[in-house]
């Protein structure tokens, strides 16, 4: 009928988005629970700093007072910052106006709309698998819009650096990211049969027979059949621009990685977590060849026997995306105690410094803080959605049912004409052809997180060496 599970389901999803979520927002109690941030000084407390304050004259004393205290710009040495910053706790009412919040709250609210619908959807084939298999699955569509919501985000994240006059290096970083990225890419698609194990040839090929097969079906004419390369290079250079945005949210994680790791707040349970949440993209692992076959044929899932070997990738990545999201608030605290290691920077430093500048020093990273939040919760909310749509679209199955690839209908005849005509987009781009492009996706996806991360701690542990040791 009309009045389906998965219709129902996303009517309830879309009443909690649009009534209840913008009331009790789940991306601004994610921000707001319990993070410190920290406070520039005001003129008096610099003042008071000054080794010379004793020494200023009354006349001068008197001119202080007469001009507003956020008119008045004193110079200070570097060295004779000798305060301490005042933590705050991080409020509701001071996130809405950060840059980036509106695009983070969308983010995260819809997100979480996602994963019920997910769960939802997942417990109902569990339940009834012959039912849900009749009906058209909706939660498709909400995997999409949440994979395009992330896109848009890093986008406009990655967009920053290039409208900025002043930030050539970051992008010469992005534009060589993606230049690597795409040869890379490329190779190992061409190799595949030996290198991986995703099945893109075998989606190639089947795509192509059945859209030969349906334009003979309706007597139009069937263009010539492009060259696998030609495919390829789409595919390539698409994935080479998703390893430009996830260039700095990446290189981001190492830097609060390092910095949550050297924070003394952490019990052993949260280091371990964060190792993972580092290490986690490793499982990229999964989809090359001699791993994969190495796996078969060691019985190397004997705890979940029931799972091939594409359902177990598909729950590796969830776990992994689930270490990445419970490790946020270390990170994004970590980053907000840059501000302290901001000032022991400072006095090292010889010079002066106004108290404007001083002031904008320390509240930029408190500015940025949605921005940083934003590059934490992207990627791995981007990797869940299409992980979603390889466990879908790619009919993989926490049972031992719908296990394997369903073969293609053939062209009908007669009076099931009409059912093949309404099928015949799920015919084209069936279980096969998800399953090679959404696998290619996901283990891309993982590997370039993977690879990012590890240069970037090789990246700022060879520099901050380097600072050390001149």
């Amino acid at each position: 009928g009309i009045v389906s599970f998965q219709f129902v389901l996303t009517l309830v999803a879309a009443s909690i988005l649009h009534r209840l979520l913008p009331k009790r927002s789940i991306g601004l109690w994610l921000l707001s629970r319990g993070y410190v941030c920290y406070l520039p000084p005001s003129d008096e407390e610099l003042l008071k700093c000054m080794k010379k304050y004793s020494q200023f004259s009354s006349r001068r004393s008197r001119q202080r007072r007469i001009h507003s205290s956020s008119d008045a710009v004193y110079q200070f040495s570097k060295q004779h910052l000798s305060f301490d910053l005042q933590p705050c706790v991080v409020s509701k009412n001071e996130l809405i106006y950060l840059p980036f919040c509106d695009e983070f709250l969308w983010m995260i609210d819809f997100a979480f709309v996602t994963f019920i619908v997910f769960s939802c959807s997942e417990l109902f084939h569990l339940l009834s698998p012959g039912r849900a298999n009749q009906e058209v699955n909706l939660s498709v569509v909400w995997y999409l819009i949440m994979a395009c919501i992330c896109l848009k985000n890093m986008f406009r994240m990655t967009a920053v650096y290039f409208n900025f006059s002043g930030a050539k290096g970051e992008r010469s970083l992005c534009i060589a990211t993606g230049v690597v990225s795409f040869f890379i890419i490329m190779t190992l698609l061409l190799f595949s049969d030996q290198v991986l194990d995703v099945g893109i040839h075998e989606a190639f090929d089947n795509f192509t027979l059945t859209t030969a097969d349906f334009y003979a079906m309706h007597d139009i004419r069937y263009p010539q059949v492009g060259s696998p390369a030609t495919f390829y290079f789409n595919l390539s250079w698409m994935l080479a621009l998703l390893s430009m945005l996830l260039t700095f949210p990446c290189f981001r994680l190492a830097r609060t990685y390092k910095d949550a790791l050297e924070s003394n707040g952490l019990n052993a349970l949260q280091r371990v977590a964060l190792h993972f949440s580092l290490l986690g993209p490793c499982c990229c692992l999964l989809w090359c060849r001699p791993v994969a076959e190495r796996l078969l044929e060691s019985n190397a899932f004997f705890l979940l026997p029931h799972l091939d070997l594409g359902s177990a990738r598909v729950l590796v990545v969830m776990i992994f995306v689930g270490f990445r999201l419970s490790t946020a608030g270390p990170c994004l605290q970590a980053y907000l105690n840059l501000a302290i290691k901001k000032i022991a920077k400072l006095r090292t430093e010889a010079g002066k410094i106004s108290n404007k500048d001083l002031n904008a020093y320390i509240s930029s990273v408190f500015i940025y803080f949605v921005a940083v939040a934003n590059q934490y919760y992207a990627p791995p909310l981007f990797l869940f959605s299409v992980n979603c749509l390889l466990k879908t679209l790619g009919n993989y199955s926490w049972l031992p049912l719908n296990s394997q690839p369903t073969a293609v209908t053939p062209p009908m005849s007669g009076a099931k004409d009409d059912l093949w005509r309404m099928t015949s987009f799920s015919t084209i781009f069936n279980v096969t052809v998800n399953r090679g492009l959404w696998n290619v996706i996901v283990s891309t996806t993982c590997s370039i997180q993977f690879a990012l991360s590890v240069v970037a701690i090789v990246y700022s542990s060879y520099f901050q060496t380097s600072a050390v040791g001149s």
